[in-house]
């Protein structure tokens, strides 16, 4: 068996396999892989950017005196539901047509 391994696959083959392979491996991964991580460090800059504009537009609305609404979270929203009374509650039929 060892004769035949030797002349399916010489030394220099065997080398490219131990050696070069996993080489290749690493080189075409990390490449792959750091084009995802780029892309979250751009992403993050056009939200950050994004909300800078939102700010800024927040602030010159309220300067026009508009009444701007504070920014909703689940925990205001869940904190609201928590807090109305489903015990006393009527019925209301809407209008039918």
């Amino acid at each position: 068996m060892n004769k035949l391994g030797q002349k399916l696959m010489p030394k220099s083959n065997l080398n490219f396999l131990r050696v070069g392979l996993p080489f290749f491996a690493i080189v075409i991964g990390s490449a792959f892989g750091l084009h995802f991580f780029q892309q979250v460090r751009y992403d993050y800059t056009k939200v950050r950017k994004e909300r800078d504009t939102i700010a800024k537009i927040h602030d010159s609305l309220e300067k026009a005196g508009v009444k701007v609404r504070k920014n909703l979270t689940v925990e205001d929203i869940y904190q609201e539901v928590a807090e109305t009374d489903t015990d006393n509650w009527e019925n209301i039929q809407a209008a039918k047509g």
